[in-house]
């Protein structure tokens, strides 16, 4: 229950219901990483995209995601549908450019985006280890803290080696 279950259907709904305030600074952050990483992902694939071009279409797809998860549904469903294309799309673009350039650290992106849509993936399923202690919203926290410390690992090495575009 709390904000711990907030992605569970039974939390869909209006500003009234319980747990509305504390998973929206989730949803909103959510949101905020996914217009980072849609923005990173058109520099590099796009690179002649104007900035204010890949910002507009960044702000297009925040509005959409956030109006959609403050007015209409905040479940984890409708979080994961908004957010998972955006992974995805930084994922062929991480593959990419880890077999155009041989970096590892783009190979390190590409891990931790399968691993983080791998526990979107079990928590939509609903995969425990244990449903009473270890059940699939800690099964998830679990594989996107792994998918957040490869992350961290390859952000580590792109300021070293200054192969990520910003």
């Amino acid at each position: 229950g709390g904000a711990a279950g907030a992605g569970d259907a039974r939390y869909a709904g209006t500003a009234t219901r319980p747990g509305f305030v504390a998973w929206m600074p989730v949803v909103l952050s959510i949101v905020t990483i996914g217009m980072a990483l849609l923005v990173l992902a058109l520099r590099v694939a796009v690179p002649r995209l104007p900035a204010q071009a890949r910002l507009a279409v960044a702000s297009v797809y925040g509005a959409a995601f956030a109006a959609t998860a403050l007015l209409v549904d905040q479940s984890y469903r409708t979080i994961v549908l908004f957010y998972a294309p955006v992974v995805v799309l930084v994922l062929v673009v991480a593959i990419l450019q880890a077999l155009r350039t041989r970096s590892a650290g783009w190979t390190l992106l590409a891990v931790s985006l399968v691993i983080s849509l791998l526990a979107a993936a079990v928590q939509q399923a609903r995969l425990s280890i244990d449903p009473e202690n270890f059940d699939h919203n800690a099964v998830y926290h679990l594989l996107q803290g792994i998918a957040l410390l490869v992350m961290y690992r390859r952000f580590l090495r792109a300021r070293a080696q200054a192969d990520l575009p910003c």
